[in-house]
């Protein structure tokens, strides 16, 4: 199993929130901000790369599955993530950053 957030194409323990949030996208009500809080390794960052994939994916041929909670791993968004590639997806990562200070 890879550990690696952008890498993994199940998420566990985050269906009940996946779903409430997909829901909100497809009713039209998301807000415009999400907040994700919790102890380090709790898969905050998986999370957000599933809800990353669910909105980039939405229209595409291999879109994310909302039933099995997964990402298709030859999804175009997908690949276009893991090679930091995606035109409509930037990174900021401040781990990095805070390293090196």
């Amino acid at each position: 199993m890879n550990l690696e957030p952008s890498e993994n194409t199940s998420i566990y323990g985050y269906k009940y929130f996946f779903n409430e949030i997909t829901e909100l996208y497809n009713n039209k009500k998301m807000p415009n901000k999400i907040l994700l809080s919790g102890k380090k390794g709790s898969g905050k960052s998986t999370f957000a790369y599933h809800l990353v994939n669910f909105f980039l994916s939405k229209d595409e041929e291999l879109k994310y599955d909302l039933i099995e909670n997964k990402i298709n791993s030859e999804n175009k968004s997908f690949k276009l993530l893991q090679n930091n590639s995606h035109p409509n997806f930037y990174l900021i990562d401040l781990g990095s950053y805070y390293e090196r200070v």
